[in-house]
Formats: structure tokens, C-alpha cells, sequence
């Protein structure tokens, strides 16, 4: 059961990890996921031209029993009108499977969700069922990397759910920002099967130097379990 909670907690930080990206300024983060002391694997950000990425790399979980590799990314694309559309698309590979997700956006509403395999499709990956605005995970990271304050509250569909993280409270302290927030799953299911993980508390710690802020910690929390995200660039 710990070794599930544990996963959870890193396949919701790509979730959010799983959010639009669009940093300003910098092209590549990168970042620690870690357990308590240890080390659990990698994440990278990169906003390269028309095109912004996230990939995580899980390469020392517990027994490597989860043990993979998470790939996602946002990009513009066309319709035959020549409307531009936004596409997410990821790809999910562990030793217990394999899930593609690619979502078509006409701005905040979502257009067309195809998921590989069928079996991985919910109630919410039919568009119809979407009836939120809502953005796509590798922007809502954007969001949170990019903020020059503590992020606004933002609503998220990753093609199998909704998600609404809120902004609770802030304080600073010197020339450091902590912001706290809630990740909640408001529709279609909860997270990890058998868990349905709905909510996590995390917290962001920014350094602000002169005119620019940096996210230097990111900490996910769901009952005694934690996953500290910590900058590496």
C-alpha cells in the first residue's frame, strides 16, 4: 500500500504535472523527485520552439516495482478550417502498463480525447462530459513555473479526468515565496487503482531575486506520505 501512495504521488506530479508550459525566460528546468532521502528519478521541463515537454524517468522506486518512464507534450496544430487548435499528447510506460493520451483543444474546450487502450477510457474522456474550460497538464506546469506570484487557481484535464488546484494561502519570508494549494479531483475518477487517490496538498517554495521568481521546491503531501520535487538546474 505504501509502495502505491508512493507512485501516486509522482504520477500526479506529471500530471500536474500534468499542466500547460510556458516559461518565460527558460528553456529547460530540471528537477529531483525524492522520497523523503531517496532519490526516485528525474524531471524536465523544456519549452522549445512550438513545442513544450515534460519527461519524467522513474529509475530507483522500491523493489523497482514502478520503476518508468512518462513523456507529454502541448504543441499548435491546424484544422482543416486553419483554425489553430492546441494537441496534448502522453505517453505513460511502467512495468505494469502502457497508456497514450492525445487531447485536441479549440482554446479552453476540449475538441477530440483518443486513449490507447480503450480499456483506460472513463465517462470523462467523451468531450461532451467536459463542460469546464480547462487546460492540459504540461500547461498547467507552465503555470506553476512561470508565476510571478503564487499561481492562480486553475482547472486541468488530462483525458481520463478534471482537476481543480486551488490557491489556499501565501507568505513570504524574506526573499522566499510559499504558497500553498489544493489538487483536487473533481471529476472522473481518483488516481492509482485501487487508491482513487482525489485530493493532495502541495506546496511551492519560490526564490525571488531582483525581478524574476524561481521555483526551487515542489512538495506533495497525501496522508503521512510526501514527494519533494527539488530544482537541479
Amino acid at each position: 500500500m505504501g509502495h502505491l501512495r508512493n507512485k501516486s504521488l509522482v504520477l500526479l506530479l506529471v500530471t500536474l504535472v500534468d499542466v500547460a508550459l510556458g516559461v518565460a525566460s527558460v528553456s529547460a528546468q530540471s528537477f529531483e523527485l525524492r522520497f523523503g532521502n531517496r532519490f526516485l528519478g528525474t524531471l524536465v521541463y523544456e519549452d522549445d520552439s512550438g513545442e513544450t515537454r515534460v519527461a519524467a524517468n522513474l529509475s530507483n522506486t522500491p523493489l523497482s516495482l514502478f520503476n518508468g518512464t512518462f513523456e507529454a507534450a502541448t504543441r499548435s496544430i491546424y484544422a482543416t478550417s486553419g483554425n489553430s487548435l492546441g494537441e496534448y499528447r502522453s505517453l505513460g510506460r511502467s512495468s505494469r502498463n502502457t497508456r497514450e493520451i492525445a487531447v485536441v483543444f479549440d482554446r479552453d474546450a476540449v475538441v477530440e480525447t483518443r486513449i490507447n487502450p480503450l480499456s483506460e477510457r472513463t465517462d470523462l474522456s467523451n468531450p461532451i462530459n467536459v463542460v469546464d474550460s480547462v487546460i492540459d497538464p504540461v500547461s498547467a506546469l507552465g503555470e506553476i513555473l512561470s508565476a510571478s506570484e503564487c499561481p492562480s487557481d486553475l482547472r486541468i484535464y488530462d483525458g481520463r479526468r478534471v482537476i481543480l488546484l486551488s490557491n489556499l494561502r501565501s507568505q513570504r519570508v524574506d526573499d522566499i515565496l510559499s504558497c500553498e494549494l489544493r489538487y483536487s479531483v473533481i471529476a472522473g475518477p481518483g488516481h492509482l487503482s485501487p487508491l482513487y487517490i482525489r485530493e493532495i496538498s502541495l506546496k511551492l517554495s519560490y526564490v525571488i531575486s531582483a525581478d524574476t521568481q524561481l521555483l526551487s521546491r515542489m512538495q506533495m503531501s497525501a496522508g503521512l506520505w510526501s514527494l519533494n520535487i527539488i530544482r537541479q538546474d
